[in-house]
């Protein structure tokens, strides 16, 4: 089973240690200032408490040197070994060694939860209860049961604690967690990706939905989350309805449970309610179970979001798992902390892109006085120097090829232009669009075969591709400016953490020297990602850029 990401730090494990210690310790004294003890131990019993001594100070030792899977499960179970040894060779009815479990039921509780602790508890009974002889009186027998059932219950309310305090470690994990994803700069959808992720795996849920539309659209959006990632889709009103989709048709405003029953004619065997801010109430419709049903879930729990101007519903669903009104009361508190940090994001995002949109409407203008202007010039007179050149001028050729070139760049410096006064960011499609572009112009230009090697569709944002683009330009451009290779290749790669970019030419005259691509490394450090460059054999140089997604 994979590890907990919200079963919170465990820093006691110096301190089980030196509780060992102290058991050890406590051991050796009872029995050597206890002459009576002493009189009744059988033959071998020393090198048992000599045993149980070197057990403990070994944990000791390794605790306090940072060996901490000493501490784990199976260290638990060897203990309860060794109190059963020792409450056996002194007697179960009256040894003082019986208290020993409630240290095992303590550590496996407060370390592993509910499940272990239970476990751990009724070994202990179970254990204990069989160091009773066969020899002894029902009086004593009676005692030994009674000390049986004491441990049972008090390790069962031992093991509860236990869970209590796991689970609350691992709320205010998730809660810390979830308000440090806001940034900007990967967009909202992001992090709403991401939240939906990490709260699905607190919940252990199969699979997590979100659903939500704009104010006064009939467009719902669909996000759904599970193990193998994110996916979303439009989807339509239901039909004949006037409450949009199946999702949105649960009690509205409200947090929803619901657990199908385990047997249709037991119905008290399942719950489907919800809370109004003071009191649950049940709900009578069918309308929990025809969405398990789409949800493929037998409990699921759902409360309203409302960001800005959309609303809409979060659900966490289960096939297995059985919500209880705790977790949906927790939900709700998760998206009463995502909520105003959504909307942070979502505000500075506009504020960032109202500000980036008059700042390119000024660039446009200065690159349309200082860059267009100076290009049509130099086309209009290599125009005017084709038409003065006869025909049987050796360099007329040349000459309509750089009118034509000329001719294109303006042509791509107006389309640029206006394009960059209008678009305040770049769509996927553009990203590639925009990536092949260039990749021809320089084809065209200047002679030299880029390739493009793409897996398939790469999900970033808008802003993350825009820099993405003149990232890629500036290495081609290192390519054609600093080497004299005639072919190149860029290779893209994204995955849940990072989005990997390789600029790579062939080095013809072997190895180059060390070199930094000063605004590729400005340019990539602004993003928060890291640059290095790889010499590859055969001779082969690749700018290799990693960018956190």
């Amino acid at each position: 089973m994979a590890p907990d990401p919200y079963a919170g730090a465990d820093d006691s494990t110096s301190v089980i240690g030196t509780v060992h210690l102290v058991l050890a310790i406590t051991a050796l004294i009872t029995v050597l200032i206890d002459p009576v003890v002493v009189q009744t131990l059988p033959d071998g019993a020393w090198l048992v408490f000599a045993g149980f001594t070197l057990h403990n100070v070994a944990l000791y030792v390794l605790a306090h040197a940072g060996k901490h899977s000493t501490q784990g499960r199976f260290s638990t179970w060897i203990d309860l070994v060794w109190y059963t040894i020792l409450v056996s060779i002194t007697g179960s009815d009256n040894s003082l060694f019986f208290l020993f479990y409630f240290f095992a039921i303590l550590v496996s509780s407060f370390r592993s939860g509910f499940d272990e602790g239970a476990r751990i508890t009724l070994a202990s009974a179970v254990l204990y209860s069989l160091t009773a002889r066969s020899t002894i009186g029902s009086a004593e027998l009676l005692q030994v049961l009674l000390r049986a059932a004491f441990l049972l219950s008090l390790g069962y309310m031992i093991a509860r604690w236990g869970e209590a305090n796991l689970l609350q470690k691992r709320r205010l994990a998730l809660l810390r967690d979830v308000s440090r994803l806001s940034n900007p700069r990967f967009g909202i959808d992001h992090t709403i990706s991401d939240v939906m992720q990490r709260v699905r795996q607190f919940f252990h849920a199969d699979s997590g939905v979100m659903v939500s539309r704009r104010a006064a659209s009939a467009r719902w959006m669909l996000r759904i989350f599970n193990a193998s990632g994110a996916r979303g889709a439009d989807l339509p009103p239901q039909s004949g309805s006037d409450t949009g989709p199946l999702m949105m048709s649960l009690p509205g405003g409200m947090p929803v449970m619901y657990t199908r029953p385990l047997v249709r004619c037991l119905p008290w065997s399942g719950h489907y309610c919800c809370y109004d801010g003071e009191q649950w109430i049940d709900c009578d419709d069918d309308a929990g179970e025809r969405l398990a049903e789409l949800l493929d879930a037998r409990s699921f729990i759902s409360t309203p979001l409302t960001i800005q101007n959309s609303e809409g519903r979060a659900f966490m669903a289960s096939t297995s798992a059985s919500y209880a009104k705790a977790d949906l009361m927790f939900l709700c508190q998760i998206a009463a902390q995502v909520v105003p940090v959504l909307e942070n994001i979502y505000l500075l995002d506009r504020l960032a892109t109202e500000a980036a949109l008059r700042e390119r409407r000024k660039i446009s203008h200065d690159l349309h006085d200082s860059t267009v202007q100076p290009y049509i010039g130099l086309s209009h007179t290599l125009t005017a120097l084709r038409e003065k050149t006869g025909a049987d001028n050796p360099l007329l050729a040349e000459i309509d090829i750089l009118a034509k070139m000329a001719a294109q760049v303006v042509r791509d410096l107006r389309h640029y232009v206006g394009g960059f006064a209008r678009e305040t960011s770049i769509s996927e499609p553009l990203f590639y669009g925009a990536l092949r572009h260039h990749v021809r112009q320089v084809r065209l230009i200047y002679g030299i075969d880029i390739r493009l090697d793409t897996p398939g569709p790469i999900a970033i944002g808008d802003r993350l591709a825009a820099a993405a683009v003149h990232l890629i330009s500036e290495g081609i451009s290192n390519i054609r400016k600093h080497t004299a290779a005639r072919v190149g290749c860029v290779r893209l790669r994204c995955n849940q953490a990072l989005f990997s970019i390789e600029i790579e030419n062939p080095n013809d005259a072997g190895p180059v020297q060390a070199f930094t691509p000063v605004s590729i490394c400005e340019r990539t450090g602004s993003l928060g990602g890291s640059v290095r460059i790889e010499q590859r054999s055969p001779a082969s140089t690749a700018v290799c850029i990693d960018i956190p997604v």
